[in-house]
This record gives structure tokens, sequence and C-alpha cells, in this order.
């Protein structure tokens, strides 16, 4: 059985004419509308399966074409217990790396109930930016939704970096990061 859910979708963007598609399928082009609420009139109605999907936007402006894709992992059913708390980690252009910890049920689904404290720590190549009270700059940080970031500094000339987070009901897990020597940043 293969369960279908209508959403609508609503792009917000300064191109006038946008095309949205779904899984590879073309849902057409849309003219905006100032005038048209919500979002000018860029809105499609969405059929999602669960699961994985992918919605691209093309956006047309000037002759150009602007891309944007957003992938959605779709449920109807509630998320199990987690089971572990897996990392996951995205240079950003200033040379930091953001380190995202996701609780995730058997199944591998994010559990989006848990919001459990987690403990972010540095074991090499790096500091970890922490008591700065942000949700992405403190070595402990309550999950919402399910996850939690921390915003790492490698350390210059290091090859790679060791993180970890762990909590009450997870002993730890680690993540090991690849780094470029050619990167350096300087933390403020």
């Amino acid at each position: 059985m293969i369960l279908i859910i209508i959403n609508l979708i609503s792009i917000y963007s300064n191109c006038p004419t946008v095309a949205l598609f779904h899984n590879g399928q073309n849902l057409g082009k849309k003219e905006k509308n100032i005038e048209s609420f919500p979002a000018s009139g860029l809105t499609w109605d969405v059929s999602f399966t669960a699961g994985e999907n992918q919605l691209i936007s093309i956006g047309y402006l000037e002759g150009e074409k602007v891309y944007d894709t957003l992938n959605v992992s779709y449920f109807t059913a509630a998320p199990g217990s987690p089971v572990e708390v897996a990392l996951g980690y995205e240079p950003k252009e200033d040379g930091s790396i953001m380190i995202t910890a996701t609780a995730l049920d058997i199944e591998g689904r994010r559990c989006t109930n848990y919001e459990k404290k987690v403990y972010f720590q540095s074991i090499s190549g790096g500091e970890l930016k922490q008591h700065h009270g942000t949700p992405t700059g403190s070595s402990v940080i309550a999950m919402a939704n399910g996850k939690a970031s921390i915003t790492f500094f490698p350390k210059s000339g290091a090859t790679s970096a060791m993180v970890a987070v762990l909590n009450q009901d997870f002993k730890g897990t680690y993540l090991e990061i690849p780094l470029s020597k050619k990167v350096v940043y300087n933390q403020p």
C-alpha cells in the first residue's frame, strides 16, 4: 500500500515565474501575482508519498534560471523510541563546521519527539563553540525535534578531527571529520 498525502507547497521568490518539480515530475510553472495569497500565487498541491520526497524549484529571472532543492522525509506514523544518535557535519564558508546530532528510531527516522539534553565534546583537531548560550554555541543543549547542532572550529594544520556526542540514554557516538590543511579558521 502506498499512502499519498496532498500538501499545499508555497514558494516565496523574487522571480516573476517559478516551476516546481516533485520527485522528477513537472508540476508546472506559475506566474507571480502580488495580489494573490499565499506566496503571491506561487502555490502547488503536492502529493507526498511516505518516505523520501524531493522538491526542486526553478525560478526564471531576466533570462537566468535559479534553482533550489529541498529533500523532505515524509512519514505519517509517529516515530519510535530512539535507538541511536547519529552525527553529521557540513563545512561552512568561513571554514567552521556545523556538526549535527540526530536521534533516530529503529527504522532510521528522526525522533521528532526526543528533546533530552546532549553533550558535545571535541576529542581532537579543533574546538567547539561553547558557553555562548546559543543553539549552535553550547556544548550542552536540549534537542529540538530530535536534533541539536554545534559549531566546530578546526585547528590550523590538523588533517582530521574527532567529535563525540553523548547523553544519559546513549554512551557516545563519534564522528571523524577529514580536514583540509588549506582551511584555517580564526575564531573570533
